[in-house]
């Protein structure tokens, strides 16, 4: 198919990207660094008692910590100038000790001395890095409120990150643990035809006052999407103090998130397509990290409930926690009047729909809670929010009937609504027609009756309507699809149609995709304007009482891949159909029977009353996902049957 499906978003310079990140999100910024001071909380005699007992613990255990001499270490590492071995060496020499006591006395603040001393722990492997095999090897600082504190910490922190997340194994290593500033840890690449930047990126930090008063680098955004990281994140992450954005999606990252509530410029958290397990409780517990922005979730196996402290995150824009096995209420979130984009949809999250659901969200633009345990009448106070773009509340439990009373000026930036598979009922009000400028409504599968509105007619820029599966009166097919142009998928399936279906359903849009509907008591014979309709790829008549032949002008619709025409009256040789060079994918009809009047040499073909013949209810929804802006990509109508939109079955 070449007709492309409509996208919704924002086109300025706030809108949220939940894709890889564009060159933008990865260029240097400039900053004011506000370190967190770590006091010691041992004095020196419990200090020495605390390394006599490391050191025992060291022996005892055969760790096998070992150490190069400077002069060899630069002799015998890799070109790198550095070595990523997570094989140890054993000390050999008093030298070798002092500087391993000096390592883990500096860290003892940082990790925990059990970690460190446990062979083959990431931090056991991260302090024996950088005591001994790092390139650069940096003396041991005497206090992390010094520049080469502050390097020492962050490079710890990035060898325990790199040793957690199986390192040796990433797809791009971005030069980590190499003798290169860590600042330099990264490298440039393509993806999907995007700009990328794996590994870290700093930021110079000009204002801090060092006791050595030297300007320093500090990291400020790790980016490793879809680079086979396999682990967990370390707690050392914290010690990142500068860090605004982590984006380490698409990956095998597990367990959980540890605690960055201390991490004050923290603005971003993408963690989306892994398999983290623990909703992180942490969350808006510290004031000191009021200014997250992006926390991007979706696509885990995170169960849990919402912590009560995430009211705080009141700089929060974008809230990512779809596909997972979160439970409980919203109520958290309920008033957070910065947040733009919500997408909880496919969880467990109960929820009472009052006057009061989602209205201290002040600046809501995409909604999408679908398939959650929400029950209860939409209010009228729900279409007053002005900003509101997506509107996603399918596979609900939602009931009671649509407001009629709704302010047309409070809903003029309404482009997607989609409600099916509720069980709403009542008549569909003409206040759905004040949606001016909705590009998909989708009110199917629920217990809507009476009669279509007239006033529909007025939605002239629909690209996806599906109305059917209700309990309406009958009535031929509403003449006001006529005004709907721009339309690509119309799904009338179930709905109590009556009469023979018109001529201008073949010419009222030129981009029509998705014709269904069947079942329904539609009669007559098949409009050769259909044939005509040049991006036509599903059409869905079964199930109706059409008579005729299949019109000859079908051997022409090169872009038909699905074609339903079983339980009808339909007569005639088909075979003009499937002797065309590109055979349909599916293709069913009444050819069963020996005494059948249908010819075709290609159909699955059923016998009259078989109803196991073709006992698909083919529903076509479109399931929309913000990562795919909301865009059809697949056409899927049951778990074996699907099409990638362009690619075929």
């Amino acid at each position: 198919m070449d007709e492309k499906s409509f996208s919704i978003g924002d086109s300025d310079e706030e809108n949220v990207d939940h894709s890889l990140p564009s060159p933008e999100e990865v260029r240097m910024n400039s900053g004011t660094y506000r370190a967190d001071r770590r006091s010691k909380k041992c004095c020196c005699s419990v200090r020495f008692l605390y390394i006599s007992l490391f050191l025992v613990v060291i022996l005892a255990a055969g760790l096998t910590i070992g150490l190069l001499a400077r002069d060899n270490n630069k002799k015998s590492n890799s070109a790198s100038g550095s070595s990523r071995s997570g094989k140890p060496f054993i000390p050999t020499t008093d030298a070798h000790y002092l500087r391993l006591n000096g390592v883990t006395e500096f860290l003892s603040d940082a990790s925990s001395g059990k970690e460190m001393a446990e062979n083959g722990t990431p931090q056991n492997l991260a302090a024996n890095w950088i005591a001994f095999n790092d390139g650069m090897m940096l003396d041991v600082p005497v206090s992390t409120n010094t520049k080469t504190g502050a390097r020492f910490l962050q490079r710890y922190a990035l060898a325990v990150f790199y040793f957690s997340l199986s390192g040796d194994d990433w797809e791009i290593d971005a030069d980590f643990l190499s003798s290169k500033s860590e600042c330099d840890w990264n490298q440039e690449g393509m993806v999907n035809d995007r700009y990328v930047n794996w590994g870290v990126h700093c930021r110079v930090i000009e204002d801090k006052q060092w006791s050595d008063k030297h300007p320093d680098e500090m990291i400020q955004f790790i980016w490793f999407g879809d680079n086979s990281l396999d682990g967990t994140l370390p707690d050392e992450l914290g010690l990142l103090s500068e860090l605004e954005q982590i984006e380490i999606s698409d990956n095998d990252v597990t367990g959980i998130i540890p605690d960055l509530s201390y991490l004050a410029r923290l603005t971003r958290i993408s963690l989306i397509n892994n398999d983290l397990k623990h909703f992180p409780h942490w969350l808006g517990r510290n004031t000191r990290s009021p200014d997250l922005k992006v926390l991007a979730l979706s696509n885990n196996n995170i169960w849990g409930t919402l912590p009560e402290d995430m009211a705080s995150l009141t700089s929060l824009e974008s809230l990512g926690l779809d596909s997972n096995y979160i439970s409980g209420d919203i109520t958290p979130i309920q008033n957070l009047r910065s947040l733009k984009y919500l997408y909880a949809d496919q969880n467990s999250f109960e929820h009472e729909l009052s006057e009061s659901s989602f209205t201290g969200m002040t600046s809501l633009k995409h909604l999408d809670m679908s398939g959650n345990w929400i029950n209860g009448s939409l209010p009228i106070s729900f279409f007053d929010q002005p900003d509101l773009q997506v509107v996603d509340l399918h596979d609900c439990e939602i009931t009671g009937v649509l407001p009629s009373d709704i302010d047309a000026s409070d809903v003029q930036n309404l482009l997607f609504l989609a409600l099916h598979d509720n069980e709403m009922t009542g008549q569909i009000p003409d206040s759905i027609s004040l949606m001016s400028n909705l590009v998909h409504l989708d009110l199917s599968q629920n217990g809507f009756w009476g009669t279509y509105p007239a006033s529909f007619s007025s939605l002239t820029k629909m690209v996806y309507l599906f109305m059917g599966t209700n309990d309406y009166a009958d009535e031929n097919i509403p003449t006001f699809v006529q005004s709907m142009g721009n339309l690509q998928e119309l799904s009338l399936k179930s709905a109590s149609l009556i009469g023979a279906i018109p001529e201008w359903i073949g010419t009222f849009s030129s981009k029509l995709v998705f014709l269904d509907l069947d079942f329904n008591d539609l009669t007559g014979k098949i409009p050769s304007s259909i044939a005509n309709l040049q991006y036509l790829t599903f059409l869905l008549l079964n199930a109706n009482d059409l008579t005729g032949t299949l019109p000859a002008a079908f051997s022409n619709a090169k872009n038909l891949e699905l074609l339903l025409l079983d339980d009808n009256d339909i007569a005639g040789d088909i075979n003009f159909v499937c002797n065309r060079d590109d055979a349909i994918d599916v293709f069913y009809a009444d050819c069963g029977e020996s005494d059948s009047t249908i010819t075709c040499d290609c159909c699955k073909c059923c016998d009259d009353g078989d109803v196991d013949c073709n006992a698909n209810k083919w529903h076509g929804n479109q399931n929309p996902t913000w990562q795919d802006g909301y865009e059809r990509v697949t056409f899927r109508f049951d778990e074996k049957i699907e099409w990638v939109v362009g690619g075929g079955m």
